[in-house]
């Protein structure tokens, strides 16, 4: 068997194993919402794990068998006379059935072992709420094992339907030069000559024609916005803004609006349909992470909806955990409002 290091399926899994060991340290509401993040970003991610499954004739006898191969397994799904359900475990205490899962195939061999099939997260989700579950064990054989029940799976899963469920919006945790994308967005200086932070990143990933194109602009005034090439980066073009050094004026939240909005007419005037930003002027020029958050929010989800015929994709590229739990929550606030429009 292959563990969670070497199976590409279950990479990323060890985001919420951390989320649920910090919870069991400290039971606050902040952690708890850590681990409802983790997951989300495993969901976003088309994430799996593993689920014991049953086997069982078409009179509804159980089939008992070895452990199979992932081709084995597939052509006994295909099998008509042989029917596969998930395979839930029973809490004495309680009385209820609940569907175990686990993140790796550590944590898998620690109790019973039989029959598996590794699976979207999502999926394994919903079915433990369609066959009326009461919820799901994750690794129930560890000791930060953690019971969900099916009330949060639901709450869950609805929020995994609410933010860019019409592919408009995505949030990603990562490295904005490695992304493959249309265009990257630089949170620049007004001299677009490079500096530290995601413009050093930038200039560093595509090469010295960056800097030398950037020296044919004469610079960038703060709010406004200019285009060059992508060079070595994998993507085709980096659009550059300069956001304001924080100050806690209302110009600030102004001119980081300006960033935003800018940078997507400039994009779309150029023909580009997928832009990533990153949080715009957060870093050395001051912005607080929980101020700037919803301005950026804001100014994208008003230009898609001003601009709704264009098809526009819009990512916010996000560093860390903490960055990418504030952006989600803002996100779920924000769309989920009644008076929004989109």
């Amino acid at each position: 068997m292959t563990g969670l290091k070497s199976d590409e399926r279950l990479q990323g899994n060890e985001l919420i194993i951390e989320a649920i060991g910090d919870f069991n340290k400290e039971q606050s509401e902040e952690n708890a919402l850590h681990i409802t993040m983790a997951i989300l970003k495993r969901i976003e991610d088309d994430g799996c794990m593993i689920a014991p499954i049953q086997f069982h004739d078409n009179a509804g006898n159980p089939v008992k068998l070895n452990a199979l191969t992932e081709e084995e397994l597939v052509k006994l799904q295909e099998n008509d006379d042989l029917n596969v359900s998930v395979q839930a475990v029973s809490d004495e205490q309680t009385m209820t059935d609940w569907l175990p899962v686990f993140t790796s195939y550590e944590s898998y061999h620690k109790g019973d072992t039989t029959t598996v099939m590794v699976h979207p997260l999502a999926e394994l989700m919903a079915i433990a709420l369609d066959i009326g579950l009461a919820g799901v064990m994750i690794d129930p054989w560890d000791d930060y094992a953690l019971n969900i029940p099916a009330e949060s799976l639901a709450s869950i899963m609805e929020l995994a339907m609410e933010p860019g469920d019409d592919g408009d919006l995505t949030l990603i945790q990562g490295d904005i030069t490695k992304m493959d994308i249309e265009c990257i967005v630089n949170a620049a200086n007004n001299t677009l000559l490079g500096g530290s932070g995601v413009d050093g990143a930038i200039h560093k990933a595509a090469g010295p024609q960056l800097l030398e194109e950037c020296r044919t602009l004469h610079g960038c005034k703060t709010g406004e916005a200019k285009l060059t090439k992508g060079y070595n980066l994998p993507a085709d073009y980096v659009i550059h803004t300069v956001g304001p050094i924080y100050s806690g004026t209302l110009k600030d939240e102004s001119q980081l609006f300006d960033c935003y909005w800018n940078s997507l007419d400039l994009a779309a005037q150029n023909d580009i349909h997928a832009i990533a930003f990153p949080a715009i002027s957060t870093g050395v020029f001051g912005y607080p992470k929980e101020e700037a958050c919803p301005v950026a929010i804001d100014a994208v989800l008003e230009w898609l909806n001003m601009n709704d015929d264009y098809g526009m994709k819009v990512a916010f590229c996000v560093h860390n955990n903490e960055d990418y739990a504030m952006y989600r929550q803002h996100l779920d606030m924000i769309l989920g409002e009644p008076d929004s429009e989109r």
